[in-house]
């Protein structure tokens, strides 16, 4: 199920989670559509943790929020800026075997990893990481293609968790 980034505002909660010191790897190629659904949470983000996106030559730097909704996965949602106009930008990471999604929205663009590319991401105490992710800008949601913009990386260290946002639908 793709998620878009859209929602990355709504994904806010309160309390304090632990991580595991076991590595986990979450191989993503394969994406399995799943129905709409709609992310309920408080409104005031709390930004305790930092995320790195790069795309090409370019470094995207957010302030983030991380959560574990289950076992062996962790959703991340922030805020930053373009790096190449300034515009704010938000960002949305799900790392799980049923529901992987990277995506970066800034100034009416969105940047995804495409859905037909390896989307390879690894959960290690407190950190997520993940290396040649094939992205594309504004994936037409029917086919899943979009025009490529690059590979790149993404880092996110998380400091804390917060309680993941529930889902209606």
């Amino acid at each position: 199920m793709r998620i878009s980034v859209a929602v990355a505002a709504l994904l806010v909660a309160a309390a304090a989670c632990a991580s595991s010191a076991d590595p986990v790897t979450v191989d993503t190629t394969t994406t399995v559509a799943g129905p709409s659904t709609t992310i309920s949470a408080d409104a005031t983000p709390v930004h305790d943790s930092s995320a790195t996106v790069v795309i090409a030559d370019q470094t995207w730097e957010f302030a983030a929020t991380c959560a574990l909704p289950g076992e062996d996965e962790v959703i991340v949602w922030g805020t930053g800026e373009d790096p190449e106009t300034g515009r704010p930008a938000e960002l949305l990471l799900e790392a799980s075997a049923a529901a992987p999604y990277v995506g970066i929205s800034a100034g009416g663009r969105l940047l995804e990893a495409a859905i037909d590319g390896p989307l390879v991401l690894t959960i290690d105490a407190g950190t997520v990481t993940g290396d040649g992710i094939q992205f594309v800008a504004d994936a037409d949601i029917e086919t899943g293609q979009g025009t490529p913009v690059g590979d790149g990386s993404v880092l996110v260290e998380c400091l804390s968790y917060q309680s993941a946002p529930t889902l209606d639908g």
